[in-house]
C-alpha cells in the first residue's frame, strides 16, 4: 500500500509541484484578484511547494503504521511539529525580515524534518507485525487478558514468507 501510494503521490505531486512553480498566480487568482496579495503571495506559494514532496511522503507512510495501530510515536511527531510552528512564525519573521515567506519557509522545513522523522521510525519496521508485540510487552499480558475478555483479538504476528 505504502509503495503504490508513494507511487502516486510521486507523480501527481510532480504535476502540481509544477503547474504551482510555473504559475503560482493562476492558483492565487481563484481566491482573489488583489493585486497585493498576488504580489505577496507568487513568492509564498513558490516556497510553500518545495514541501508537497514531503507532505505526501508524511501523510501516506503515517496514515499506513497509524492503520496499523501504532498511533502512539506519529501522533508525537505531528504534535511536537505543529506546537513548534507556533513560536517559529513570531520569531523566524522579525530575526530573518522575510515576511510571509520566512512563513513559508517555516512550514517548509518543518514539514521535511517532520516527514524524515515519520519515515524513519516506519522505516524500522516494527509497526509491521500488528499490535500483538506491544500487547505482550511489559503490562502486555494484562492488556491481552482484557481485550480477550472484551471480545477483541490482538493482530496475529504475520505469517512467514511461502508458510500457510
Amino acid at each position: 500500500v505504502i509503495r503504490v501510494g508513494l507511487s502516486w503521490m510521486f507523480w501527481i505531486t510532480t504535476a502540481l509541484t509544477t503547474v504551482i512553480l510555473a504559475v503560482p498566480q493562476t492558483f492565487l487568482h481563484l481566491f482573489s484578484n488583489d493585486v497585493e496579495l498576488i504580489r505577496v503571495g507568487v513568492p509564498y506559494l513558490r516556497v510553500l511547494s518545495t514541501c508537497l514532496y514531503f507532505v505526501g511522503f508524511e501523510i501516506i507512510v503515517s496514515e499506513c503504521v497509524m492503520g496499523s495501530g501504532h498511533t502512539r510515536v506519529i501522533s508525537l511527531i505531528f504534535t511536537i511539529f505543529s506546537l513548534l510552528r507556533i513560536p517559529l512564525v513570531f520569531l523566524v519573521p522579525r530575526w530573518t525580515h522575510g515576511g510571509v515567506v520566512s512563513i513559508a519557509w517555516i512550514i517548509s522545513i518543518t514539514c521535511a524534518v517532520r516527514a524524515t522523522l515519520i519515515v524513519a521510525w516506519a522505516a524500522r519496521g516494527t509497526w509491521k507485525g500488528g499490535l500483538a508485540n506491544e500487547l505482550h510487552g511489559a503490562g502486555g499480558a494484562e492488556a491481552v487478558a482484557a481485550a480477550s475478555a472484551a471480545g477483541v483479538m490482538p493482530c496475529p504476528p504475520p505469517e512467514s514468507p511461502g508458510g500457510a
